[in-house]
């Protein structure tokens, strides 16, 4: 029973399965809470190419808000888990590094299909963000509320 990348992101997020278990890496030995179901199961990297999609990293603040990190592009595949990834200035949009990037590591990434959507996405989220940081701003003696 294959799962699909959305269904495994929720699995995470939900804290019920790790990326470990759904890629196969833990040798057989899952401790997640979903006990073995799910081991495995992500669908495999032949089933979806992610090389040429563009992408949204996020780092959590310490409420739990989550905000845009980094952007980029799959660039070229390494092996079966480990992708060679571009980075993008958000301020100029041209790329400026390149890096490698493990799939369990981008389980939490969001992918696009087209700079475009990448873009359009990022002035939503920036506008998620710059609404997060006043608030955290507001409350810097209690950064909990934010």
């Amino acid at each position: 029973m294959a799962i699909t990348l959305e269904e495994a992101r929720v699995l995470i997020r939900d804290e019920v399965c790790s990326p470990q278990c759904l890629f196969g890496l833990e040798g057989g030995q899952c401790i997640c809470r979903c006990g073995g179901k799910y081991h495995g199961e992500l669908i495999s990297s032949e089933s979806i190419s992610l090389v040429g999609r563009y992408f949204h990293t996020f780092k959590k603040c310490s409420c739990g808000y989550r905000s845009v990190y980094q952007q980029g592009q799959v660039y070229g595949q390494i092996s079966e888990n480990v992708y060679l990834v571009r980075y993008y200035s958000f301020f100029s949009g041209a790329d400026y590094c390149e890096g490698l990037a493990r799939v369990e590591d981008m389980i939490n990434w969001q992918f696009y299909d087209s700079r475009d959507w990448m873009d359009s996405t990022y002035k939503s989220l920036r506008y998620k963000d710059d609404q997060h940081d006043r608030r955290r701003e507001e409350n810097s003696s209690d950064h909990q509320k934010c």
